[in-house]
């Protein structure tokens, strides 16, 4: 969604000056909060530094990595891109070019405070989409998530596979399964790992630099680093 459609009428538009005041006020009352909004396309008028502190990062991570795994954009779909059919996967220069043009976007102290994510209660769950899955792919998905400057966000129920239909807003919010004999542990194990590997190197993480290190057709190599480590990913489409 843009917050756009939401305050103001018409020619009346007063988003911006609206969120000003609105973090000028929550700033005084705790300096500390976290302000996030949800926009489904470019966010960056509101990430400057006076108005939201991140984003449901759907431009700079949940669209691009979508389209890495050949599932065609929402903004291309009919029904709110709850269905999306199949397409020609994004090349490693493309999804380069996604991830980059939108952490240009913003000011550098900005690109740790994003809210990345794959699925959402407005998202059908992308390991659900079986017209595309790809075990090998799919986890190359999350890693970069958890690698990205920002912060990862897991949507409940895909740290275990979580099963259920696709198709609908509704699908995207199905129950949470607690019968654990239904868990996939391949998601469960990928998951833990992520979160292991976030502690161990968090100051990395929190504020090191990032790197897109070597792209191809079907190559995306991404690396996180400081004056004293580095981490590295690269994810092959199959």
């Amino acid at each position: 969604m843009s917050p756009t459609k939401w305050v103001g009428r018409g020619k009346d538009q007063l988003c911006h000056e609206i969120w000003q005041e609105v973090r000028s006020a929550v700033k005084q009352e705790n300096p500390e909060a976290y302000l996030v909004g949800e926009n489904w396309a470019d966010a960056s008028s509101y990430l400057q530094g006076d108005q939201w502190d991140g984003t449901m990062n759907y431009l700079g991570c949940s669209r691009p990595l979508r389209s890495w795994m050949g599932e065609t954009d929402r903004f291309l779909c009919s029904g709110w891109g709850h269905s999306p059919e199949p397409t020609t996967c994004y090349t490693g220069f493309e999804l380069a070019q996604a991830l980059q043009s939108q952490l240009a976007s913003i000011p550098a102290q900005m690109w740790y405070q994003q809210f990345n994510l794959l699925d959402s209660h407005d998202t059908p769950r992308l390991h659900n989409n079986t017209d595309i899955f790809e075990w090998d792919v799919y986890s190359g998905c999350v890693i970069l998530m958890y690698l990205l400057p920002g912060m990862p966000n897991i949507y409940y129920g895909d740290e275990i596979g979580l099963a259920g239909p696709y198709g609908s807003v509704e699908a995207s919010r199905y129950p949470m399964q607690w019968n654990k004999a239904t868990w996939d542990e391949r998601f469960l194990s990928l998951y833990a790992w992520l979160g292991t590997l976030r502690k161990e190197y968090a100051d990395l993480l929190s504020t090191g630099s990032w790197k897109i290190v070597y792209t191809d057709e079907e190559t995306f190599c991404f690396a996180r680093y400081n004056g004293k480590q580095a981490l590295l990913e690269y994810s092959i489409e199959q």
